[in-house]
């Protein structure tokens, strides 16, 4: 499989709301989690998450859509908690790089990203830290501002 680099992440983010399966790669887990993504490009998102995963987590990630599911391969950048919004109420915001991407699933997310251009929806949180995420371990809370 073809693995997406960072410098490909550039693609603007779409304000996109699927449900996700996601699975830990290493260790090898039985374990699967769900959640929500917030916004989502050709090489990252930004999902909501029950629970914090620490930034460079491996996943196996499963983007349910009404064509099936999207199945990519992505890596935790940074993760920021409910306390985002003075409340305990929400979900954990992750942002994670897409890594491996088949060529059939990257055509299905290009087709699920130009078939949502047209829509106009609510644009959810958004989905940035404010430190820089290059540092190992950098988490901090979304910046304003649109993505």
């Amino acid at each position: 499989m073809p693995t997406i680099t960072a410098d490909q992440r550039r693609p603007p983010r779409h304000p996109v709301q699927l449900p996700l399966g996601h699975k830990q790669k290493a260790p090898a887990s039985p374990w699967t989690g769900i959640g929500w993504t917030h916004n989502l490009s050709e090489g990252s998102a930004c999902v909501e998450l029950n629970e914090r995963l620490r930034p460079s987590t491996l996943l196996q990630v499963s983007l349910q859509t009404e064509r099936g599911a999207i199945e990519v391969e992505a890596r935790v950048i940074w993760e920021v908690g409910a306390e985002r919004a003075g409340g305990t109420e929400g979900g954990i915001l992750h942002g994670v790089l897409f890594t491996h991407l088949a060529p059939a699933q990257l055509h299905l997310l290009r087709d699920l990203l130009l078939s949502r251009q047209g829509e106009r929806r609510r644009a959810p949180a958004p989905c940035r830290p404010r430190r820089n995420v290059s540092a190992p371990g950098a988490r901090g809370p979304p910046a304003p501002g649109p993505d």
